[in-house]
C-alpha cells in the first residue's frame, strides 16, 4: 500500500438519502407516508392442494389442457430445432 494516501476524513455529508428505505415495495416505492396498517391474519387451509371447490372432473380438465399445451409448445419448439436443422444440411450440400 502507498504510504503517502490521505487518510479518510467523514465530514458528515449525506451521499444517499435512505428516510425511504422502509417503505421499499418489489413494485416500487408507496405513495402514501409510513408504514400500512397491518392487516388481519386469514385462516389459511391446513392443506390447499385438498381444496373441494374443483370437482374430480374439473380438476382432470385443467390438468389435460396444462398437458396439452405443454406438448403443443415442445412441438413448436421441436419443429422449429427440425427446421433450422434442416435448412443447416440442405445448406451444407
Amino acid at each position: 500500500m502507498s504510504r503517502d494516501k490521505a487518510e479518510f476524513i467523514d465530514d458528515g455529508r449525506t451521499v444517499v438519502d435512505m428516510s425511504l428505505v422502509d417503505r421499499r415495495t418489489p413494485f416500487g416505492y408507496r405513495r402514501e407516508g409510513g408504514k400500512p396498517a397491518p392487516q388481519p391474519e386469514q385462516p389459511r387451509p391446513a392443506r390447499p392442494w385438498e381444496d373441494r371447490s374443483v370437482s374430480r372432473a374439473e380438476r382432470w380438465a385443467l390438468i389435460r389442457g396444462t398437458v396439452g399445451a405443454s406438448l403443443l409448445i415442445g412441438c413448436v419448439y421441436f419443429a422449429a430445432f427440425a427446421a433450422v436443422i434442416g435448412l443447416i444440411l440442405l445448406i451444407a450440400k
